[in-house]
């Protein structure tokens, strides 16, 4: 049989109250507790705000970026595009030069070809011009008469062969006729010899006249009335060998040539006594002949 002891003394009493238990920092602890919980959850907000505010600034950049690149990428189509519109117009450009090219060379070609034809022509025709002339003579400063015609110019040329001692007959004459001009009565007349002799001897006998008389033959000795007035004689010359007459006697006298005359419808140029002759058929042989001084 069991004996039911009494607690000690010192366990014995009331028991304790626990309400009264207070333990150490416990409202300090709770109230540690409840603030800590609340800034962390205040902490993640502002982080995920901050996150939240990151991706919108990259998606903003993002965006920027893509729109800066699609700009880009279509200025470098739109300089594409230009730069195979100017291959296009280069290419074409250089199709067109090239066809330029040919078309300069060729008609530079023909350019050249027709110049030397004409050339040629030209020479034909100042031939023939010349063998035209080959019994003709010029008579210069003669005036003209109210009543002139081919009998009283044939009776003027027989008197200055009276005066030159040599005779000349209305059989040796061909045709005579003097070129019309309104603006002046002294043009010249052309004299037509039936043969080149009879020419040369006209030539040779006029300046033998003048050598001799030591005077000019006029107006007088071909009993034309009027003021006494001096008369040239001399060969018939095409117009371009009269051009390069000219011109020669201009260079003889710059260049201290002694002699300048005309023969057969050529002419000559002599810097001295004795020295071979210079023949000129043209401008050229003028020029050529310059550049030697």
């Amino acid at each position: 049989m069991s004996v039911i002891r009494s607690p000690p003394k010192e366990l014995s009493g009331s028991a304790p109250n626990l309400s009264n238990i207070q333990l150490p920092n416990e409202s300090n602890t709770s109230s540690s507790n409840i603030t800590l919980r609340h800034e962390k959850r205040k902490r993640g907000d502002v982080l995920e705000e901050e996150l939240k505010s990151f991706m919108t600034e990259m998606k903003n950049m993002m965006d920027s970026q893509n729109q800066k690149f699609t700009f880009l990428h279509s200025a470098i189509d739109e300089i594409k595009t230009q730069n195979i519109e100017i291959s296009k117009a280069m290419d074409f450009m250089s199709e067109k030069y090239e066809e330029f090219k040919t078309k300069l060379e060729n008609s530079e070609r023909q350019r050249t070809e027709h110049l030397a034809t004409i050339k040629a022509l030209e020479s034909r025709v100042e031939q023939l011009e010349r063998n035209a002339r080959t019994t003709c003579i010029e008579i210069r400063n003669v005036p003209k008469n109210n009543q002139e015609n081919k009998v009283n110019l044939i009776e003027m040329v027989k008197n200055i062969g009276t005066a030159i001692k040599t005779d000349i007959t209305e059989s040796d004459i061909k045709d005579i006729f003097r070129y019309n001009s309104k603006s002046s009565s002294k043009m010249p007349i052309i004299v037509e010899f039936t043969t080149v002799l009879k020419k040369e001897a006209v030539l040779h006998s006029i300046k033998k006249f003048k050598s001799d008389s030591k005077t000019i033959l006029s107006t007088t000795h071909a009993n034309i009335e009027g003021p006494k007035e001096a008369i040239y004689v001399s060969e018939s010359l095409t117009a371009q060998s009269k051009r390069i007459f000219a011109m020669a006697r201009k260079f003889a006298s710059e260049h201290n040539y002694k002699f300048c005359w005309t023969k057969h419808g050529t002419v000559y140029l002599r810097k001295v006594e004795g020295t071979k002759p210079i023949r000129l058929y043209s401008e050229e042989d003028l020029n050529k002949l310059a550049t030697t001084n």
